[in-house]
Formats: C-alpha cells, sequence, structure tokens
C-alpha cells in the first residue's frame, strides 16, 4: 500500500505556499516602512534614500539576475553591443536636448 501522507503534505504546501510568500512579502514592507518613517525623521533627504534603497535592491537582486538570467543575459550583451554606436547615439541625444531644455 502506498503511503499517502507524503503527497497530501506536498499538496498542502503547494496550495498554502501563496499565501505563506504573500505573509512574509506584507512583513517585508511593513520593515521598510517602519524603516522609511524612522530615516525621514532623523533627517534624511527623500532623494538620498530613493538612491540608497534602489542602490540597495540592485545589489540584491543583480546576482540573482546574473544566475537565473544567463542565457538572455548573453543575447542582451550580444544585442548591446552589435547597437553600441546606436545606443550611445541616442543617449548622447538625448542627454543633450534635455540639458537644453533646462
Amino acid at each position: 500500500m502506498e503511503n499517502r501522507g507524503g503527497n497530501y503534505s506536498l499538496g498542502v504546501w503547494r496550495g498554502v505556499k501563496p499565501y505563506i510568500f504573500m505573509i512574509l512579502i506584507q512583513f517585508g514592507i511593513a520593515v521598510m516602512t517602519i524603516i522609511v518613517k524612522f530615516a525621514l525623521n532623523e533627517g534624511m533627504s527623500t532623494f538620498t534614500f530613493v538612491v540608497y534603497r534602489h542602490a540597495l535592491a540592485t545589489a540584491v537582486i543583480a546576482p540573482f539576475a546574473f544566475v537565473f538570467e544567463r542565457s538572455v543575459y548573453d543575447l542582451t550583451i550580444q544585442y548591446l553591443h552589435n547597437n553600441a554606436l546606436i545606443t550611445c547615439f541616442l543617449f548622447t541625444f538625448f542627454l543633450g536636448f534635455f540639458c537644453w531644455l533646462r
């Protein structure tokens, strides 16, 4: 006779997993809100805080992107390498245009 206990618990885990991850995300948002409130009350500039937050998020997420999206990364590098001249021209054009507007 089969042991269905293991299969049942795996099925329950699959059913409960979205709720557990949603609770963890809400907990993370609550912690982030507390950190933001504390930092802004201490006098940190909102622009500075946004820059730090994005830099930290990039440092945390970038290794996962390099590991799990390696094939997409290789294709993107090839695409950017092939179109580097166009990309540089457009960047220079828009940068000059926005500086001119100022």
